[in-house]
């Protein structure tokens, strides 16, 4: 069993509701508007407010990203994935942007989705070299991931 991470959640907008899992084993937490807004056009990049913001704990981030269903709409997340570190402390905001026409948005509506990540305490150290790959040819993408038609 997973320990539980304790994340504080700040009302902006009394209407705001608390990001929840639509299934035990979803690991985003899907975010809700708290208002209706005017629609998003096509080719429209829009800052929307979700009503609250969060306390996350030290070591911590929230990463902001689209829903699935959305996104095979055409309502992406442009800033995907948006980062959020513990020492934000603002209302959260969600940068939409529509590929795929005009979408509504109502209040109670699921319009994004958040993740919450640890975060491994690093330093970078300067070296002299790199230790050696597998040898490879084809640069990015070259692992098998193509983007050609056969």
């Amino acid at each position: 069993m997973n320990e539980e991470v304790i994340i504080g959640f700040k009302r902006f907008n009394t209407r705001a509701v608390i990001p929840t899992r639509a299934t035990s084993g979803s690991a985003g937490f899907d975010c809700y508007l708290p208002t209706t807004l005017a629609p998003i056009s096509n080719g429209e990049i829009r800052i929307v407010k979700l009503g609250f913001g969060l306390e996350i704990p030290e070591g911590y981030c929230v990463r902001i990203v689209p829903r699935s269903g959305l996104a095979s709409k055409g309502l992406l997340v442009a800033n995907s994935p948006g980062l959020l570190d513990s020492d934000f402390k603002q209302e959260i905001g969600v940068i939409l942007w529509s590929v795929g026409g005009i979408f509504p948005l109502n209040q109670g509506d699921r319009i994004c989705q958040m993740t919450i990540e640890k975060i491994p305490n690093c330093s970078f150290q300067e070296i002299d070299e790199l230790s050696p790959e597998v040898e490879r040819t084809g640069g990015w993408g070259s692992t098998g991931v193509s983007n050609e038609t056969p």
